[in-house]
């Protein structure tokens, strides 16, 4: 698949489905949509062949969400701004209308919050009495509340950043948030728009190898690179423990202890923002 066909919005989703006949008959379908004028006016367009055509089916957990939404880690404004879109029930009225989507645009830099509050008079849960899902009205009291709490929106935000920096490319993230107030990320996929923004738009990588090349002269290899990679993040949990991190953060920032370090053409550097990260978040 070219990087710029992903496909999205072009086969159908099935959700909530209980029955396994169900199941079956939704994998059938998706098989059977690949020879759908839409999916082949998309292969078309994407210059991709129309003989040699594979399709496979991801089969999820369907998860009872109270809150959905997507996750821009930049814009086509600036990326040094994240937008997070959130409604309530599950995220599939965002696909078709997100007018009623609470938004929030956070600053990389500052952190910074600007809200934008929407009406939400409807939401889309699941069916209680078969596949699919229903639509339903928003109580009154809940119409004009935001959707997501201050924790909430850092916690999704703090994600996001973690997950451009790993992809080294902007990303959309789709996330839904369970009774038990988890944020579970369903997915993430490149902004194809915003692929020239620069390695994590707006969240460039600054790293830096003082004192290090003394300790590791020469070309290093990738065998001693894991050792040391994974060293720095024992030594990171060590640190954690002694300066009194609490295990929530530590399991928070377990992707930043796994990437103190970075092999770039045979040469350890420092991840310095991860360095910083871990320094914050000391009591």
């Amino acid at each position: 698949v070219k990087p710029e066909a992903d496909y999205t919005g072009v086969f159908p989703v099935y959700l909530s489905i209980r029955h396994p006949d169900d199941i079956v008959k939704a994998v059938k379908d998706i098989w059977q949509a690949q020879f759908s004028p839409r999916v082949l006016a998309y292969r078309l367009k994407h210059g991709l062949s129309l003989s040699d055509m594979d399709c496979a089916v991801i089969v999820q957990e369907m998860i009872a969400p109270i809150i959905s939404g997507t996750a821009k880690s930049a814009t086509e404004e600036s990326p040094f701004h994240v937008l997070i879109k959130s409604v309530y029930g599950t995220g599939f009225k965002l696909t078709r209308d997100d007018a009623e989507a609470d938004s929030y645009t956070l600053n990389k830099q500052t952190g910074d919050i600007e809200a934008a509050i929407a009406r939400k008079t409807h939401m889309d849960v699941q069916n209680d009495r078969g596949p699919g899902l229903k639509l339903m009205s928003v109580d009154r009291s809940d119409q004009e509340n935001s959707t997501l709490n201050v924790e909430q929106v850092r916690r999704i935000f703090r994600a996001v950043q973690m997950i451009e920096t790993q992809a080294c490319v902007p990303q959309e993230v789709t996330f839904t948030i369970d009774w038990q107030d988890t944020i579970h990320f369903l997915q993430t996929r490149p902004l194809p728009m915003l692929d020239q923004a620069g390695p994590a738009a707006g969240n460039r990588i600054l790293w830096d190898n003082t004192a290090l090349q003394e300790h590791c002269p020469g070309v290093t290899t990738p065998m001693t690179y894991s050792i040391l990679r994974r060293a720095h993040d024992l030594g990171a949990h060590c640190f954690a423990r002694v300066t009194g991190i609490s295990e929530e953060n530590q399991r928070e920032y377990s992707a930043t202890f796994r990437s103190l370090i970075g092999l770039i053409h045979g040469r350890i550097y420092r991840h310095v923002h991860n360095w910083q990260a871990l320094a914050e978040i000391v009591p």
